[in-house]
């Protein structure tokens, strides 16, 4: 009986921590209430009035911080958002917020975490397109290093499917 108990308890510690910042847990096409264990409860039945309307489907963008999603890994400054697409999981991003000196893409916290995760990166190989992608069943999962022709560094990382994926990695859906 107590070897029982404390697989439980083991189990109930480590089950969360396994789950933190993991991309691939992300149930993409899921129900809204997926996200409400990082992004909060949702009032079902109300409109988002954030929502940008395309093509006669409803679009939402929910944002966050890192420590809603990745409780335990630190990958400095960054912002977390939530794409929805007639209530349904449409994506999840990670994007870097470099302000004026790129210092949190120097520090390389958000590359480790994807690299330690889904495969190597080598943003100084004269190959570099500014992307990567890795395909997961289903998923796929979108790294983007590029050096804004204004100055900068736009980075970041997202979870879609073929489905969403147009849509997730456009600017038409950016608020």
């Amino acid at each position: 009986m107590k070897k029982f108990f404390f697989a439980l308890i083991l189990y109930l510690i480590i089950l969360p921590s396994s789950y933190s910042c993991d991309l691939l847990s992300v149930n993409i096409g899921g129900d809204r209430s997926g996200f409400s264990n990082i992004f909060g409860p949702f009032n079902t039945g109300l409109n988002n009035e954030a929502g940008v309307e395309l093509e006669e489907e409803e679009y939402e963008i929910l944002e966050t911080t890192s420590d809603a999603f990745c409780k335990d890994i630190d990958l400095g400054e960054v912002l977390v958002y939530g794409y929805l697409v007639d209530g349904l999981i449409a994506g999840l991003q990670i994007e870097v917020q470099n302000y004026d000196n790129d210092k949190e893409s120097k520090e390389g916290l958000l590359r480790s975490y994807v690299q330690n995760k889904y495969g190597p990166i080598d943003i100084n190989d004269d190959k570099w397109k500014g992307y990567r992608t890795w395909n997961f069943g289903k998923k796929e999962i979108f790294y983007y290093y590029v050096k804004l022709n204004e100055g900068g560094i736009s980075e970041g990382v997202y979870v879609t499917s073929p489905k969403y994926f147009a849509l997730i990695g456009s600017d038409e859906i950016d608020e």
